[in-house]
């Protein structure tokens, strides 16, 4: 049977391209899945990982600057939101603004419970403090994503 997704409530519609969407980006097909956030987004305009997929998608195709901006969405939505903030970082890292990409790394630092998403947060952080010339602190955040990454594995 083939789903119409035409024929779908409002919100059952978006749930459904939400799912496709995930699926299509596990698969690595991240134009077809920004394409199902985007449409899911004009159903729900309510739900953060909506935009927390869609931009993280619109990261994996090069257009960081949208993904700020989408990321940022998903923010306002839920200033809670630790992955929002970790995947912002990385969008304003990309479009040059490292010491915002900083400070929204630290707050997704500070969100995550520890795990991988923690231990992304820090190689992150770490990486842009490398770049900046910022050895010492930079080595720090590594070692602590090392830690998360270990501990999450054993």
């Amino acid at each position: 049977m083939i789903l119409q997704l035409k024929k779908q409530r409002t919100p059952l519609r978006a749930r459904i391209l939400s799912i496709r969407g995930n699926i299509l980006a596990d698969i690595g097909k991240n134009r077809e899945a920004m394409k199902d956030f985007e449409e899911a987004i004009t159903f729900d305009r309510s739900t953060e990982d909506l935009y927390v997929n869609y931009g993280y998608a619109l990261l994996k195709v090069g257009n960081s600057s949208k993904a700020f901006k989408i990321l940022s969405k998903a923010i306002k939505l839920n200033p809670n939101h630790g992955i929002a903030y970790s995947n912002r970082s990385i969008a304003q890292w990309k479009i040059g603004r490292q010491n915002e990409a900083i400070k929204d790394s630290t707050i997704a630092i500070n969100l995550l419970p520890d795990g991988v998403e923690k231990a992304s947060a820090f190689l992150n952080r770490g990486k842009i403090l490398s770049e900046l010339g910022m050895q010492e602190q930079a080595s720090d955040d590594f070692a602590q994503a090392e830690k998360l990454f270990k501990n999450k594995t054993q």
